[in-house]
């Protein structure tokens, strides 16, 4: 028996994130979006089911930051 994905975390940003996300949604995969502070009103957080906020900091020190 497969398993079925029951959600994906989309760690990117921009156009290729939405487009993933698109595609999500039409196979009924919900997304999580990852962004910090600047990126809050982005398309990405916006077209995700849901979002999650890393921090404050600029992408370079949120997003880059292992």
């Amino acid at each position: 028996m497969a398993k079925k994905i029951k959600k994906i975390l989309v760690a990117n940003r921009g156009v290729p994130a939405v487009r993933i996300m698109q595609t999500c949604r039409d196979r009924k995969i919900p997304t999580v979006a990852v962004y910090s502070t600047p990126d809050r009103l982005s398309l990405h957080v916006m077209v995700a089911d849901s979002a999650v906020h890393i921090g404050d900091a600029p992408p370079v020190e949120s997003y880059l930051n292992m």
